[in-house]
């Protein structure tokens, strides 16, 4: 490379912006025509799309295909930026998503599955506004941020629920905040109104608490499961362990079912929730006592 830049001319050494561009380019292309073809052949996709703003703040869409390849294993490959020129609503970006997959010569009709990255993690205008609602509500929290929910790691599973716990309100706030930001898309406000209705069912605080103290049972065991010294019988050891932690959650039903009972009841209140006097599971007979309160189930 060095003889080449050396000798050539000034005008064939292939650096300038626009060769270079043109370069990138076509390697791009050449990339994504591979790519096309292996989704191809696996026949049906799911698409996952995500909101991204460059450097000129102007709004874009990654596409990432999810396949399963020849081989049979899952693949997510990054396709392409889609400018979201017709906005930010739903209609606007199925739309946009739908031009792009048909662009890159794949059937809309062969979409097996569709997702989004999460309401704020992945927008850099509503995350400030939960970091501000968590400094003000609670200016004592370490966690200015939600974790991404994993699907193959069960410990950043339990992390984020117990975080969602403790910035509840916050994210409450957050939620009404962008409704009444007027400057904020229709379909965002309107998302965020029903995420927030959804949150302060007191059904979904029951279940929010229940299923955060259980993980937490398991976290202890999660860890040591991760051990790369770990053979298939001292994990089975440490499995019996938790089956003796959950048999002593059985005997301890009753005052367990208190605490956590208790434990929504004062988050509902913060938020000036009345907990409905229901059930979780219909009792066909009951007295008007057991009706007053929910029953939680552990199995």
């Amino acid at each position: 490379m060095d003889e080449l830049f050396r000798d050539c001319p000034s005008n064939q050494t292939y650096r300038s912006k626009t060769i270079q561009n043109e370069i990138l380019e076509i390697c791009g292309e050449m990339i994504t025509e591979i790519l096309v073809g292996e989704v191809k052949q696996a026949k049906f996709f799911s698409v996952l799309a995500d909101e991204a703003t460059d450097c000129s703040n102007v709004e874009h869409m990654t596409v990432v295909l999810r396949f399963v390849d020849s081989l049979f294993k899952i693949r997510e490959e990054f396709l392409g930026f889609v400018l979201c020129q017709k906005g930010l609503s739903g209609e606007a970006l199925a739309q946009e998503i739908s031009n792009f997959i048909k662009s890159i010569g794949l059937r809309m009709e062969d979409c097996r599955g569709e997702g989004v990255s999460n309401f704020f993690n992945d927008s850099p205008k509503r995350t400030p506004i939960l970091k501000a609602k968590i400094n003000e509500i609670i200016p004592t929290a370490k966690q200015q941020k939600l974790l991404n929910v994993c699907r193959t790691r069960w410990i950043a599973r339990i992390d984020w629920l117990r975080i969602f716990r403790n910035c509840y309100v916050a994210i409450l706030a957050a939620l009404e905040a962008i409704n009444k930001d007027r400057s904020n898309e229709p379909d965002v406000r309107q998302r965020a109104v029903g995420m927030r209705k959804a949150m302060k069912e007191f059904e979904f605080i029951v279940c929010l608490v229940l299923v955060e103290r259980c993980l937490k049972c398991t976290k202890p065991l999660t860890l040591q499961l991760q051990s790369a010294s770990l053979d298939a019988g001292k994990a089975r050891e440490k499995v019996s362990l938790l089956y003796l932690t959950i048999d002593k959650l059985r005997a301890d039903i009753d005052q367990t079912h208190d605490t956590f009972y208790q434990m929504a009841v004062n988050l509902a209140k913060e938020v000036k929730i009345d907990p409905n006097k229901r059930t979780i599971d219909r009792q066909v007979h009951q007295s008007s006592e057991c009706s007053s309160r929910y029953y939680i189930r552990i199995s």
